[in-house]
């Protein structure tokens, strides 16, 4: 195995390990809990717009292939979004948790996503269409008072 590649192979260990904790952090602490959480071990966002967009692309490809096609455990949507704002958040990107709903021939749906500056990052640019996005940001971005 080539020493290069190590580092990769450990950071997908890590990170098909923190899926499914995000997924039982969110079942046990509740969304909001767990964004503040985010906001708050993760630096201010410091890169300009330009940046961060370049930044997450590969860190948001990565995310969405390791949880879809080697977890044992597929994350839902709002656990693959949490761990992937954190990640971006990391590396000073000011990503967010967008949460929607919608109603389509019968029960209510929900689903969620990692957004940055509105737009998408682990989910179609047509899901802001879709359905009808949610302000749960209580105490916005940074978990602060409202």
């Amino acid at each position: 195995m080539a020493l290069s590649r190590t580092p990769a192979i450990w950071s997908t260990i890590g990170l098909l390990c923190l899926l499914p904790i995000a997924a039982a952090a969110v079942r046990r602490w509740g969304l909001h809990r767990c964004h503040q959480w985010i906001c708050r071990h993760a630096p201010s966002p410091a890169l300009s717009a330009t940046q961060a967009r370049r930044v997450a692309a590969p860190v948001t490809q990565w995310v969405m292939t390791v949880n879809r096609r080697y977890a044992v455990f597929a994350a839902p949507c709002l656990a693959e979004s949490l761990v992937l704002v954190w990640l971006l958040r990391r590396r000073g990107i000011g990503a967010t948790v967008a949460l929607g709903i919608r109603t389509l021939f019968g029960p209510l749906e929900s689903h969620a996503w990692a957004s940055l500056d509105g737009h998408p990052l682990n989910d179609r640019p047509e899901v802001v269409r879709i359905y009808d996005q949610l302000d749960w940001e209580r105490g916005g971005a940074d978990g602060g008072p409202p």
